[in-house]
């Protein structure tokens, strides 16, 4: 797991958060898409497609992802593969760079 850093998933709103994690709630980076970039095909992610998206961009593999949310390490990787068709990027480093510039990820 990533070391120093506090993991929560909130089912409820579908956020992931995986990193130093205060005692407040509601920091849901999925609410709204930057009014600069418009629509995105980030919309088109599922909820458990955009918390995979987050945890990547947080530098936590597949294992400790599928650990985290109960899930096989197979599961995972189709998220990743749908993660990056449904964004028509070619590797996950491109799909994190879009989440960052449209405001899904901090």
């Amino acid at each position: 797991m990533t070391k120093g850093k506090s993991i929560r998933a909130d089912e409820k709103n579908g956020s992931v958060n995986a990193w130093p994690v205060p005692k407040t709630e509601g920091n849901n980076i999925f609410m709204a898409i930057n009014e600069n970039h418009g629509a995105c095909a980030l919309t088109m992610l599922s909820r458990r497609e955009r918390q995979v998206l987050e945890l990547i961009a947080h530098g936590l593999t597949t294992k400790d992802i599928a650990r985290l949310m109960v899930l096989h390490a197979g599961t995972i990787e189709k998220y990743r593969l749908n993660i990056i068709n449904k964004n028509k990027v070619h590797n996950m480093c491109e799909a994190v760079a879009m989440a960052i510039r449209a405001g899904f990820i901090k």
